[in-house]
C-alpha cells in the first residue's frame, strides 16, 4: 500500500471550524452524501464569488451558519440532530465561547477532551478532526471502514473490534494519523 500510494500526504481543510462542520456532516452516512449535503450547505450559505465569469463558493463562516435557521439547515438535507448541533457550535464560536483554532496549541487528549464538551461531538468525530483538520497522531478507530480496511490487511478479514484496532495501530507511533490515512485512502481506491 505504501509503495502503491508513495508520496501520498494528507489533507486537511483551511480551518478547523471546516473539519468539525465536515465532520459532523459525515457522522453515520456514506461519504457522497455527505459530500452532497456540504455542496448545498457551501451553496446556500457561503459568500459567492465570480471570477472571470465563473461563479465560485467559499465555506460558509460560523457567523453565516449560526444565523441560519436549523429549518434553513435541513434544506440540504442535514437532520435535525446534525443542523441543531452545527449551528450550536457556530453559536459558540461567535459568542467568544469556543475558538476551534485554539485546538491546535493542545494536546491530542486535552483537544479531544476539550471537542467532546460540545453537542454533537463523540470520540470517533473528535478523533477524526484532530487525524484530518489538525495532523494530529489519533486514529478513530472506532471507524467502519478502516476497522474493515485493518482487517483486511492485517487479519485475513477477521472482523475487529473498536479497541482490538485501536490496540493493534498502537505500534504504529507516531504514524498512526497517516496510517489510517492511508489505509482509508486504499480502500477508497482500490475498491471497485
Amino acid at each position: 500500500m505504501v509503495s502503491d500510494f508513495y508520496g501520498l500526504r494528507g489533507y486537511s481543510e483551511p480551518t478547523v471550524f471546516e473539519t468539525i462542520v465536515i465532520a459532523i456532516l459525515e457522522q453515520q452516512v456514506a461519504l457522497a452524501y455527505a459530500g452532497k449535503m456540504r455542496e448545498c450547505i457551501i451553496r446556500k450559505f457561503g459568500e459567492e464569488m465570480k471570477v472571470n465569469g465563473q461563479v465560485y463558493y467559499a465555506f460558509p463562516s460560523p457567523e453565516a451558519l449560526a444565523k441560519a435557521s436549523v429549518d434553513q439547515m435541513r434544506d440540504c438535507k442535514l437532520s435535525r440532530h446534525k443542523a441543531s448541533y452545527i449551528k450550536g457550535i457556530a453559536e459558540s464560536i461567535v459568542k467568544g465561547e469556543f475558538d476551534p483554532e485554539e485546538l491546535k496549541q493542545l494536546s491530542e487528549n486535552r483537544a479531544i477532551e476539550r471537542l467532546l464538551r460540545l453537542k454533537g461531538i463523540g470520540r470517533w468525530t473528535a478523533e477524526y478532526i484532530l487525524a484530518r483538520g489538525l495532523g494530529k497522531n489519533v486514529i478513530p478507530a472506532d471507524d467502519v471502514a478502516l476497522r474493515k480496511t485493518t482487517s483486511e490487511y492485517y487479519f485475513a478479514g477477521k472482523e475487529l473490534s473498536e479497541k482490538e484496532t485501536r490496540e493493534f495501530t498502537k505500534r504504529w507511533q507516531k504514524y498512526r494519523g497517516l496510517a489510517a490515512f492511508y489505509l482509508l485512502y486504499a480502500r477508497r481506491h482500490t475498491k471497485k
